[in-house]
């Protein structure tokens, strides 16, 4: 598979290594990926359960979706929000759809979903009525990010042809070219592999989650983000690694359960003390006996 797809220029690349660094960030990790959401250069607040991690938000956040790779090699990101590509904006697929290319030991920060190769609409927090997802028609996806990685194929070896060696004696026959005119290998001709059949961009068929989302993320103010187009060859038509995070306000993430509420505070006294009467108080087993 073969194919022009967004990668980020040099002048960005060397942008995107002063930022937070992999140590100080909240990461969903797996292997030499990481995925991390920040507002601001700084982490959101996230939250482990039941197996998933969670992201705190707030309704008018601007936020930003930075992914790590660790490894020596070069990637591929394809990047949903709420199902939706954030190249594309269509429903996400990552065996059709392409994405970013990451430099090997290096990150890049995706700040909204792309409108041209100079600009993007911010990332916003707002509620589920107005996000994105939900103006396209697929408001069911709502409160997921989601980044399928894929390794770059390796160009093949050089095929080194050594030189005929000259004939022992003069020949009357045509004099044939020397030069090797060896036919393409099988499979030479890259093209596009991938099925035409969309896949399902939720594996959850949950709809509690549909009834308790709180907040989704908006087409937001344009901003100013440059990209150029690269070639990658995908080693594989599956992905290499899938990271997913969650996210809802503080009240949604209550609701589920992935945060713990403490238990209300007894109404405070103003006197403690005043309440005790300062008598003898009995010894234990004393049964008491009145007399007239």
């Amino acid at each position: 598979m073969r194919s022009l797809l967004l990668g980020v220029g040099l002048a960005i690349c060397a942008a995107l290594t002063c930022g937070v660094t992999p140590a100080q960030a909240r990461t969903v990790a797996l292997g030499d990926y990481g995925l991390q959401i920040e507002s601001d250069g700084v982490p959101l607040q996230t939250f482990y359960h039941r197996g998933s991690v969670w992201a705190e938000g707030v309704r008018g956040q601007r936020y930003a979706i930075r992914v790590f790779n660790r490894s020596s090699e070069r990637v591929e990101a394809v990047v949903t929000v709420d199902g939706r590509n954030v190249v594309s904006g269509q429903n996400g697929d990552y065996r059709t759809q392409r994405g970013y290319v990451i430099n090997p030991w290096d990150s890049v920060l995706i700040e909204g979903f792309r409108r041209s190769y100079s600009d993007v609409a911010e990332f916003t927090f707002s509620d589920v009525g107005a996000a994105y997802a939900s103006r396209m028609g697929t408001p069911q996806n709502i409160g997921v990010i989601g980044v399928a990685i894929f390794r770059e194929k390796a160009a093949p070896a050089p095929i080194v042809v050594p030189p005929r060696p000259p004939r022992p004696y003069p020949s009357s026959a045509p004099k044939r070219s020397m030069e090797s005119h060896s036919a393409a290998p099988e499979g030479a001709r890259v093209e596009d592999m991938a099925g035409s059949s969309p896949e399902v961009t939720s594996r959850r068929s949950d709809n509690a989650h549909r009834t308790t989302q709180s907040i989704g993320t908006a087409y937001g103010d344009s901003r100013r983000s440059e990209a150029v187009k690269t070639t990658f060859t995908r080693q594989s038509q599956r992905p290499d690694a899938r990271l997913v995070m969650y996210y809802d306000d503080h009240q949604g993430l209550v609701k589920r359960g992935v945060i713990s509420v403490p238990p209300p505070r007894p109404t405070p006294d103003p006197f403690p003390l005043s309440n005790d009467p300062q008598f003898a108080p009995p010894p234990p087993g004393y049964d008491p006996y009145y007399r007239d």
